[in-house]
């Protein structure tokens, strides 16, 4: 990562692994990056943010929004252990 990303939130490479259950399948319409976009949320949720003030590398603030409100499966929560930095 570069220096001028060094101060937004990306999950890591095992990290996503552990989150790739939780993901719906793949059908349709090809989607964004998945880590992009939950690295992206997580940064919006974490700063309180508004959705129109994530930065632009995560994607575009629609595209955050419309995965959090209606892509992810908010129904079945997410372990901590997937999230946790080791």
């Amino acid at each position: 990562m570069n220096q001028s990303n060094t101060r937004y939130f990306w999950l890591s490479a095992e990290q996503m692994r552990r989150m790739q259950p939780f993901f719906p399948k793949m059908r349709g319409r090809p989607r964004s990056n998945d880590c992009k976009v939950l690295s992206g949320i997580i940064y919006v949720k974490r700063n309180r943010l508004r959705w129109q003030d994530a930065p632009a590398v995560y994607d575009p603030y629609k595209t955050l929004y419309n995965r959090f409100a209606r892509s992810f499966n908010w129904s079945t929560p997410i372990p901590p252990y997937c999230l946790r930095q080791r």
